[in-house]
This record gives C-alpha cells, sequence and structure tokens, in this order.
C-alpha cells in the first residue's frame, strides 16, 4: 500500500510487494539466532565492558599493592619473614 498524507491508496501490485516485504522481514527478525543477538546487542555490550573495565582497574590496583607492600606484610607475620608453613597434617 502506499500512503499519501496519512491515508492508504489501493493500487494494484502494491499489495503484492507489501506482502513481500512482511515476509522478508519476518525472515530477518526470526532468521537471526537469538543468542547472537543476546551478545550483538548494545546493552549487553555496555555491561560485559563496564565489568571487564573495573575488574581490570582492581586487578591492576592489587598487582601494584602487592609489589609495593608484598615484603612488608611477610615481614609482620608473627612466625618472621622466611619461615615456611608446617604441614597442620602430621
Amino acid at each position: 500500500m502506499v500512503e499519501v498524507e496519512g491515508t492508504p491508496l489501493n493500487i494494484p501490485g502494491n499489495k503484492d510487494k507489501e506482502k513481500k516485504r512482511n515476509r522478508k522481514q519476518k525472515q530477518k527478525s526470526s532468521g537471526e539466532n537469538p543468542i547472537v543477538a543476546f551478545f550483538t546487542d548494545k546493552r549487553f555490550r555496555i555491561v560485559f565492558g563496564t565489568i571487564l573495565m573495573l575488574s581490570a582497574i582492581f586487578l591492576l590496583i592489587s598487582g601494584i599493592s602487592y609489589f609495593a607492600y608484598g615484603r612488608m606484610l611477610s615481614a609482620m607475620h608473627p612466625n618472621g619473614p622466611a619461615t615456611l608453613s608446617q604441614n597442620w597434617l602430621r
């Protein structure tokens, strides 16, 4: 159907084109895999990227703090800095 100023015109042949167009749109929307649609969704990409960036920042900070304060923390151990752990199962 062709619309002119909001009113549809019934012109022969337009119904066939509209049916074909609707059929193509249905095939396109139903033919897409829902898993692929989930992963390509913009909201998923934003949430996943945010989680990935926050975890990367956390790992960076924890790595820096380990290398900066690791010796100090091991020196504060009650048994001394270089003691080996005993096997508690024996």
